[in-house]
Order: structure tokens, then C-alpha cells, then sequence
């Protein structure tokens, strides 16, 4: 996206809608990736490379932790 990154994105859709569901994908491992991030930006993390299965797998695991209050909305 031409003059913002992702996390500048992840900041504007959760200064608008704080319930939209994140997965973030990177090829970092999770530890460098969220480094120096806030908390409060609650996602899901999805280790690049990754297959279908996977993205469904954590798509499920989004939607069940919202569903059981377990992700802030």
C-alpha cells in the first residue's frame, strides 16, 4: 500500500472499527513481528509461508474467539 504500512493500517481500522477481526501474516516470527507493538491492537498471528489449511485454521480460530469473548471487539 503506497505510504502506509501494514501496522499504520491495522492502527486506522482500529481507530474506526475496534471489532474487525486481524490476522496478521508475516515471515517474521511472532516475537520480532510484534515487537514494540501495543497490546491493546489484538490479532491473530499467521507465519508466512503459509497454505489454505492454515489461513482456514486461523480464520476459525478468530471467529471462535470472538464468538467466545476471548478477542476484545
Amino acid at each position: 500500500m503506497p505510504r502506509m504500512d501494514g501496522w499504520a493500517v491495522l492502527e486506522a481500522i482500529r481507530a474506526s472499527r475496534p471489532d474487525v477481526p486481524v490476522i496478521l501474516a508475516s515471515g517474521y516470527d511472532e516475537a520480532h513481528a510484534l515487537e514494540g507493538r501495543p497490546v491493546h491492537l489484538s490479532l491473530f498471528f499467521l507465519h508466512k509461508p503459509y497454505t489454505l489449511e492454515d489461513l482456514r485454521a486461523a480464520v476459525g480460530k478468530e471467529t471462535a474467539a470472538i464468538s467466545t469473548g476471548a478477542r476484545p471487539r
